[in-house]
């Protein structure tokens, strides 16, 4: 017999667990229909019961939905900070809006060392999260300390070095989407640094 019950503990999380409860007390009996049980005081106490374990399941579907949610969370900061970064890294920017990047993709690392610190979620920050975080760390702060030198625009005239600069810049302020932007401006730095 099943039943649907309005504000039960477990009623956001219908779809998350499965159970069945075997009454075995002659004193709860079904009721006519077979769909229900007669109300009287020992179908009361079953539920009272039941109850408790229904509020510590409802609690930990809960906490594994926050912790999810965290995790998410911390993936598309994550996707942020790396998209920025590899923008930085391919050395085409001119300082200003490189450096616009480099402070969108610290807001990202905040905001992923901000989740990986929080107390009270077994998402496992010390050994999964925390290390991630350090690595982007590292990776931006690699990519800010590269020389222009190295940029694969570098060996143009200085005339053509900057309209190429100021062309790439507007591609990637223009653009919706960063990764087709990237990967565009991947293409133009084939063709002009191609011999």
């Amino acid at each position: 017999m099943r039943q649907r019950r309005r504000g039960s503990a477990l009623s956001g999380f219908n779809g998350w667990s499965v159970a069945e409860v075997h009454v075995l007390d002659s004193r709860i009996v079904p009721n006519g229909r077979r769909d229900h049980f007669e109300q009287n005081t020992h179908y009361n106490n079953l539920l009272n019961q039941i109850a408790l374990y229904a509020r510590d399941i409802s609690k930990r579907c809960r906490m594994s939905s926050i912790q999810r949610k965290y995790l998410r969370d911390f993936d598309m900061h994550n996707e942020v900070a790396t998209e920025k970064i590899d923008i930085i890294t391919q050395g085409t920017l001119p300082p200003s809006p490189r450096k616009e990047l480099a402070r969108s993709a610290e807001r990202a690392i905040a905001a992923m060392e901000k989740i990986a610190r929080m107390d009270g979620l077994d998402i496992g920050a010390d050994e999964q999260l925390a290390p991630r975080v350090k690595a982007v760390k590292a990776r931006l702060h690699q990519a800010m300390g590269m020389s222009s030198d190295r940029s694969p625009l570098a060996d143009l005239p200085p005339t053509k070095r900057k309209m190429y600069e100021h062309l790439i810049s507007l591609i990637y302020e223009c653009s919706t989407n960063r990764v087709a932007a990237k990967s565009l401006v991947d293409r133009i730095i084939d063709r002009v640094t191609s011999p």
